[in-house]
């Protein structure tokens, strides 16, 4: 009887020890300093839009977290989108190569403002990237930051507030809930 407790005990104590040296080694790797550069270097390079985060916080088991993520509109003042919190949960098995691949994303309590500016564009429309393909592979051969591949199967969003103005148009003002998993 002795010796299967004695067996179990080695058993969880080395899963508890590749718990933590994984968990050490994804810590050192996804620090908050290169998370934050990643989000809001690619954020602001792609839509052209000053953004801001609060938290970042990386885990073994639920991913990388951002909280209090937010997108402003051209003139830094006003929010165009935010949200509490988005989790970006990443494959473990790259990491051991330096790779993040991350395959699921998921948005908490978002809110998306769209207004509808006097000349007739709306307030997302300068966010189309009007660089020429020699540009952008001039940006990504300088782009500093983690080694990402984006292979995202599961897109989640709870909780997402779209807003919507347009003061000269018929439909003056709306305001929708959305809630929505898609998956690719």
């Amino acid at each position: 009887m002795k010796k299967p407790l004695k067996i179990a005990v080695i058993i969880l104590a080395v899963i508890l020890a590749v718990i933590v040296a994984v968990s050490v080694l994804i810590k050192s790797f996804l620090t908050e300093e290169r998370v934050r550069a990643l989000v809001v270097e690619t954020v602001e390079k792609s839509l052209h839009r000053k953004t801001v985060i609060g938290a970042v916080d990386v885990s073994l088991f639920r991913g990388i977290v951002v909280r209090d993520f937010e997108i402003r509109e051209p003139d830094a003042e006003s929010v165009f989108f935010r949200t509490k919190e988005f989790i970006l949960a990443y494959q473990l098995l790259p990491l051991l190569t330096r790779r993040l691949v991350i395959d699921q994303l998921s948005i908490t309590d978002a809110e998306i403002s769209v207004k509808v500016n006097p000349d007739g564009t709306y307030n997302f429309s300068d966010m189309a990237r009007t660089d020429k393909p020699e540009e952008i592979k001039e940006e990504e051969k300088g782009a500093s930051g983690l080694p990402v591949a984006l292979n995202v199967k599961t897109i989640r969003i709870e909780n997402a507030k779209l807003g919507y103005a347009d003061p000269m148009g018929k439909l003056q003002k709306a305001d929708v809930v959305l809630q929505a998993e898609l998956n690719l």
